[in-house]
């Protein structure tokens, strides 16, 4: 079994009126989760930041997130579901969802998989308690996006809304 080394989350948050938020996010991977927090202002309207999980880490609170102290191997991860979790400070505080990749690094297989979710309209996904909750990310064993090919994609989906 691969010993997963670290988790990288590019997250990006919809451009649209009350789309940022000063809730909480936890990403769902391997059977446990982990807290989406770095020193950055997170979860602003049309920003866009990358979290790193494990070696080379990125988030404040690294040594509570690190898939390396929870012993997850890219086995195991493969067997769980990939989500997103929104903890919104109140019953009407919401966030928009815009794109997410998470890509999983492991000892003999660096960069092995990925887990997308994208909305093909550029309107993004509300999550709230009104709204839901999670968002599933499907799992894929694909090739990873270069950053380029990240922010095409972005391009395409905010020109098509």
């Amino acid at each position: 079994m691969a010993d997963i080394q670290s988790i990288n989350l590019a997250l990006w948050t919809s451009d649209v009126s009350g789309g940022s938020t000063g809730g909480d996010v936890y990403l769902g991977l391997g059977g446990r989760e982990f807290s989406v927090d770095s020193t950055e202002d997170d979860f602003e309207a049309g920003e866009q930041i990358n979290y790193t999980f494990g070696e080379s880490a990125s988030v404040r609170f690294a040594d509570f997130n690190d898939p390396r102290d929870q012993q997850l191997t890219s086995e195991n991860a493969a067997l769980q579901s990939v989500y997103l979790r929104f903890a919104p400070q109140g019953r009407e505080d919401n966030w928009n969802l815009l794109f997410a990749v998470v890509t999983v690094n492991a000892v003999d297989r660096p960069r092995w998989t990925t887990s997308q979710f994208k909305l093909l309209d550029g309107k993004g996904i509300w999550l709230g308690v009104h709204a839901g909750l999670i968002v599933q990310m499907p799992l894929q064993s694909a090739p990873v996006l270069r950053v380029h090919e990240i922010e095409e994609a972005i391009a395409q989906v905010v020109h098509a809304g």
